[in-house]
């Protein structure tokens, strides 16, 4: 495959060509057809890619055009006839073929067998991408078809469409390595692999589908250094994949598989879809830490601009357990608060849970003190004050604790995923991401870690082990002697949810700011 023609015009008395250098330079004629090559936009028309050689569309010597006549018959005669480099495939009328005035044809590219008057196979096998950035290839899977009507004297032009569409996988490179090739696997509506196009209404049928289809890169592989920006690009037919996620697997010659997945879109024809990704090496820093002087506020795009602090109250950096608190307790003296009579508001008459004389509710709990007979007389607050607020007693400036809403916040706003080794570390947790368009996550991404110090298990069955930790909210719970807390796990049981429990309990804090502190 050698030469590129971007405008050419077929004979009128041949109907498939053989595409040469000379045999272009003789059909610039005024009879026959216009036919245009386009090339494939961006998804979103802003602008033409692969703009050197309009879609590196390449002619190659034995290519051929194919054209048929769309209506059934023309005086009563098969109307479907083809030509392959100058050679006959189908039915003549009179032993020849010209374009009749004022009648409705077909064009497709490229010609292959099992073509129909109507109909071609298309099909998108194993793609083979020779460097970095080469595009070569796209031509060797660039399907084509229009629709044309000749004028009075039997001449006509028109613009060929892309049948296919244009996927281009964007990553940096920050180490030196050789790739030896890309797989792409849909989690839902799988890939097209080979189909038949209807010329006449501009679909196809599928006849094979995969979930995953490969490119590769040669025997050579792809090399690549440190700071290099890659691209490697595929063509498939195009599906709706707007419920799919496509992940996006690359193997360098070590063996070793970089995956990155990314939400997938409605494909249409004719157009190019990006997905960029930064392919890391070494350790990530925590987070969005931008150095080890902790605690930072990470801003994890949360609607209500709430950022939270890297690590736990009375933990020194990030990867550590904090100083588990009572509810309402602001030092770090270790003492049984577990008992009522130990509790910061407490009625030293009573030293149980009905004594307590600060944050109280109308919860017809009618025997506490914050009731007289039938009527309540407490005073009502649901909010830690400042004074009570660990975070903001301990931290100072703008820290606090999150509230039970900031809390279901994080759980509804990020992408949440549990650990048994953060980073290698061996600490267990849940790592909470900042969303992002595409549903690729890394150490590399915003996020942070919440770390897990307590293992259990099921009921003593193997396998069943699991890893816990609760954090405090400055809520007041549904009842005077509760508050509510944020409950997460991995291992056995993964998952995280709102709870609430008794004051005296002894949890994590996980300090928050305002974004506009």
């Amino acid at each position: 495959m050698k030469t590129r023609i971007f405008l050419l015009s077929l004979a009128s008395a041949s109907v498939m060509l053989s595409c040469t250098d000379k045999l272009s330079e003789q059909l610039m004629w005024d009879e026959g057809v216009m036919a245009t090559i386009p090339g494939y936009e961006d998804a979103d028309g802003t602008r033409v890619s692969f703009v050197n050689g309009l879609g590196n569309f390449r002619w190659s010597n034995g290519d051929c055009i194919g054209v048929c006549r769309s209506s059934a018959s023309i005086n009563g005669t098969a109307a479907f006839t083809l030509l392959k480099g100058g050679e006959a495939v189908g039915n003549f009328i009179n032993d020849s073929f010209s374009l009749h005035p004022e009648t409705d044809y077909y064009a497709f590219y490229p010609f292959a067998a099992g073509t129909t008057a109507t109909s071609f196979p298309v099909k998108m096998v194993t793609q083979e991408q020779k460097a970095n950035n080469d595009l070569s290839h796209i031509g060797e899977f660039n399907y084509m078809s229009a629709k044309f009507t000749t004028n009075s004297e039997g001449k006509a032009s028109f613009t060929f469409s892309n049948i296919g569409t244009v996927l281009q996988l964007h990553f940096t490179s920050e180490a030196e390595d050789t790739y030896r090739n890309l797989l792409i696997t849909s989690s839902g509506t799988p890939f097209v692999i080979s189909a038949n196009y209807n010329l006449s209404e501009g679909t196809y049928s599928a006849s094979s589908t995969n979930a995953s289809f490969r490119v590769s890169f040669g025997e050579e592989g792809m090399h690549v250094y440190n700071g290099e920006n890659v691209v490697i690009s595929a063509v498939i037919l195009p599906c709706d994949m707007s419920q799919s996620t496509l992940s996006f697997s690359i193997q360098n010659d070590k063996g070793v598989v970089k995956e990155m997945s990314f939400a997938g879109y409605a494909f249409s024809p004719g157009k190019v879809y990006h997905f960029y990704e930064v392919v890391h090496s070494g350790n990530p820093p925590y987070g969005g830490c931008p150095d080890g002087n902790h605690p930072h506020a990470i801003d994890l795009g949360l609607p209500s601009g709430t950022l939270w602090a890297c690590m736990n109250l009375g933990a020194e950096k990030p990867l550590e357990d904090g100083i588990a608190f009572a509810w309402g307790q602001t030092n770090y003296v270790e003492k049984n608060t577990s008992d009522w009579s130990n509790y910061e508001f407490m009625d030293e008459s009573l030293n149980n849970e009905w004594g307590i004389t600060k944050y109280q509710i109308a919860d017809n709990k009618t025997d506490g003190i914050w009731y007289n007979g039938e009527t309540f007389v407490g005073d009502n607050k649901t909010t830690l004050e400042w004074g009570d607020d660990a975070a903001r007693k301990n931290w100072g400036g703008a820290w606090r604790m999150p509230t039970k809403k900031e809390f279901e916040e994080l759980i509804n706003y990020t992408k949440q995923s549990g650990t048994d080794s953060y980073n290698g570390s061996g600490a267990h947790g849940r790592i909470l991401y900042k969303k992002k368009s595409n549903n690729s996550y890394s150490l590399w991404d915003t996020h942070i870690f919440l770390f897990h110090d307590e293992r259990r298990d099921f009921g003593g069955y193997a396998g069943t082990n699991y890893w816990v930790n609760w954090y405090w909210t400055s809520s007041l719970g549904s009842e005077t002697r509760k508050a509510y807390y944020y409950y997460t796990a991995n291992g056995y049981y993964n998952n995280s949810e709102m709870g609430e429990g008794t004051r005296t309990g002894k949890n994590q804090i996980r300090p928050v700011q305002s974004k506009s502190n």
